[in-house]
């Protein structure tokens, strides 16, 4: 494989990367269409767990101080791996409410909305692009990028 692709070709960039664009597809989706939202929040939320237990049991030995160490290797801070855990359950909780009370979910509090949604934008944007390297961040740079132009595109919020 070309180097280019290298950081697609493990299991564990792999499940990472889908979950980035299940992740990415599924909020254009809450800006568009939500009918298919509901249906995408979820299957990207289950990505994003099942990238975590592929990195759980290839690089972590399914072992928590492992996974500490190695956050803290990367970002400087091993308590960082509770972040992640924190991504899980609150994406799981959000997810889980969009998919089996649509109605509850549209009639919720926007700051809630905004504070789900921004805060698991910024921990993707912090993996997917600040914490990549080479092709890797640039594909983040667009994934992000062609968010915010689904964002504040005139039709966003339609459907």
């Amino acid at each position: 494989m070309g180097a280019g692709l290298q950081p697609f070709a493990d299991p564990v960039r792999g499940t990472a990367w889908l979950a980035v664009f299940l992740w990415a597809a599924a909020c254009g989706a809450l800006l568009t269409r939500r009918s298919v939202a509901r249906a995408l929040w979820p299957l990207a939320w289950a990505a994003c767990a099942v990238h975590v237990a592929v990195a759980f049991e290839w690089v972590h030995g399914w072992s928590h101080a492992a996974a500490f160490e190695d956050t803290r290797q990367k970002g400087g801070v091993g308590e960082g791996v509770f972040v992640n855990y924190a991504v899980l359950a609150v994406w799981c909780v959000d997810a889980m409410w969009l998919a089996g009370w649509p109605k509850g979910y549209a009639r919720r509090p926007r700051w809630v909305g905004w504070a789900v949604h921004g805060f698991l934008a910024f921990v993707i944007f912090n993996a997917a692009v600040v914490f990549a390297d080479g092709v890797s961040c640039w594909v983040g740079v667009g994934v992000f990028v062609a968010l915010g132009w689904v964002a504040v595109r005139p039709s966003a919020g339609r459907g």
